[in-house]
């Protein structure tokens, strides 16, 4: 399996669109958008509560399918199709735990169980006391000076800071932002 994935990744070219097995009517840039042929524009990234982005795409079947912007990147960036990895029983990971972020860069294929410790390692990292919620949310006062956008490298920070993962402190943001 490493054998393939090696001979896979050997000299990948990541400059461009690529194509999508499958679905012709889409090109995708492996920065993580995906480029509609038949309106010509990109398709607007959403992340969803939990901070993945989905989209729904015509397959050359003419079919709607449901499908996460990590799946969508890493089968283009390969040239297989969407789902191809799982028969190695493997799942896509975010390098920096940031699912909105979904990059070729910032995604690995990793096994399951390699994917689930690395899940309870982010979990468990932190339950915020009163008082820490409270200079969390004074940090996040400061991040609204920040231009629009620009957030993640303070995510990082403040991580560092509190002793957790960037996306535990980027979910409190968003939290943080619903309540005001």
């Amino acid at each position: 399996m490493n054998e393939i994935l090696k001979e896979l990744l050997e000299g990948l070219d990541l400059r461009g669109k690529r194509e999508l097995k499958g679905f012709s009517r889409y090109s995708v840039d492996l920065s993580g958008k995906i480029f509609d042929k038949i309106t010509g524009d990109f398709k607007k990234n959403t992340p969803n509560s939990k901070g993945y982005v989905y989209h729904t795409l015509k397959d050359d079947n003419n079919k709607s399918v449901t499908v996460s912007m990590h799946q969508i990147v890493m089968a283009a960036a390969l040239s297989v199709e969407i789902g191809w990895w799982k028969q190695f029983n493997l799942v896509i990971d975010h390098r920096n735990d940031n699912p909105s972020q979904n990059n070729f860069e910032n995604l690995q294929l990793i096994t399951q169980s390699a994917n689930l410790k690395k899940r309870e390692n982010v979990k468990s990292c932190k339950r915020f006391s009163k008082e820490e919620i409270e200079e969390l949310y004074n940090d996040f006062e400061q991040l609204e000076d920040i231009v629009h956008g620009q957030y993640h490298h303070s995510y990082e920070q403040l991580a560092n800071k509190f002793g957790c993962s960037a996306i535990t402190i980027q979910l409190r943001y968003l939290d943080y932002k619903k309540a005001q």
